[in-house]
């Protein structure tokens, strides 16, 4: 839908009081349907209002004839209008101050998720390096274990043979006392 342009006024006098036209426009379409309008301002788009607008109403809202004051002695009904283009006026130069931070802080949260991506990636290698820490340390247990019972048979082992050694010597003496047995036995069957 295309929106209607203001005519600037003919008459001198209505230039002088409306020069662009507004006055004119305004009464054509916003005042002739009162619903419409209210939804027009319920609904407009406060986010997305343009500098030039805002530097064209905001000298005439500044106005001393256009002051609450003077517009409430005038129009009970346009006090709500003028209160709501204040509203829209302060609205656009409070977003103005916003809006870069509200971008910082978008930026600053996808640092922020990175940040956070990568600490869980960090945290997760860090897991794994634990883990096998943990399998490592349980392996050297096992093997201290392993190397305490091999020194523990090391040891009997050791003990086994001193003693089969000493048996042995035993039996050398008894081997040789066995030999002059046998050697004196044969000798006395001989006779």
């Amino acid at each position: 839908m295309k929106k209607p342009k203001p005519k600037k006024p003919n008459d001198p006098k209505k230039a002088e009081s409306d020069p662009d036209g507004f006055f004119d426009l305004s009464k054509k379409t916003l005042l002739n349907n009162p619903k419409e309008f209210l939804a027009s301002m319920l609904n407009y788009d406060k986010d997305n209002i343009p500098d030039q607008l805002i530097s064209k109403v905001k000298p005439l809202i500044e106005k001393e004839e256009v002051k609450i004051e003077n517009v409430r002695k005038a129009s009970k009904a346009l006090v709500a209008v003028h209160v709501w283009c204040n509203a829209m006026i302060t609205y656009h130069e409070v977003l103005k101050i916003v809006n870069p931070k509200r971008e910082l802080a978008a930026e600053m949260g996808a640092k922020l998720e990175k940040v956070r991506q990568n600490l869980a990636e960090k945290r997760a290698i860090l897991k794994e390096v634990n883990d096998k820490i943990a399998h490592l340390e349980n392996e050297f247990k096992r093997m201290i274990q392993k190397e305490k019972d091999l020194n523990q048979e090391i040891s009997d082992c050791k003990k086994k043979l001193e003693r089969a050694e000493k048996l042995i010597t035993g039996l050398e003496s008894e081997k040789l006392r066995w030999i002059d047995t046998v050697k004196h036995l044969g000798e006395r069957k001989d006779l």
